[in-house]
């Protein structure tokens, strides 16, 4: 199973200076083909969208939350991505809608297009290598055209901007 040893020693760094509160859960087969589910107890409600996800930020409780699953291809990128959601919490950007209450469609689509341009500028200044990542992100960037694009790229500009500023912070 994944731990968050698995994940780019520079990830791992980003992670720890900027005091991401990271958890984890488990949804899916081990390697004997059993079907498990070890989900935090505040978090089993959501189990349908844990389910079909490799990571999600839970604002109410400001943690992000990656799935232990083998299978997760990509832990760098799920980390990266929910990371950007996480900048946009009251207490940090206050991306108005990251909040404790249901996203509208158009709220969702520009939120996960923010997190998706973040983590492909978070992995190239980050030295991590895009190219496997680019397919993956490609189921997002169908929703692109949905989303109010000159906001994402703004904000996801705000949230590179603000992770730079607390690893400068950290550094001096």
């Amino acid at each position: 199973m994944l731990t968050l040893n698995d994940a780019s020693p520079q990830v791992v760094e980003l992670i720890q200076n900027l005091g991401v509160k990271i958890g984890n859960y488990f949804i899916g087969p081990d390697s004997e083909g059993v079907f498990h589910v070890n989900i935090p107890s505040y978090a089993v409600r959501f189990s349908d969208t844990l389910q079909r996800s490799n990571g999600v930020y839970f604002a109410l409780f400001d943690i992000v939350l990656y799935n232990r699953m083998p299978q997760c291809p990509i832990l760098d990128r799920t980390l990266l991505h929910e990371v950007i959601h996480w900048t946009g919490h009251t207490r940090r950007l206050n991306r108005n809608y990251i909040s404790n209450r249901v996203l509208t469609i158009e709220e969702s689509h520009t939120e996960e297009v923010i997190a998706e341009l973040g983590m492909l500028k978070l992995c190239d200044r980050l030295g991590i290598d895009t190219a496997p990542i680019l397919g993956w992100s490609s189921e997002y960037f169908h929703i692109y055209y949905l989303a109010d694009r000159e906001h994402s790229e703004r904000e996801s500009n705000r949230a590179i901007d603000y992770i730079l500023g607390v690893q400068a912070a950290k550094a001096a």
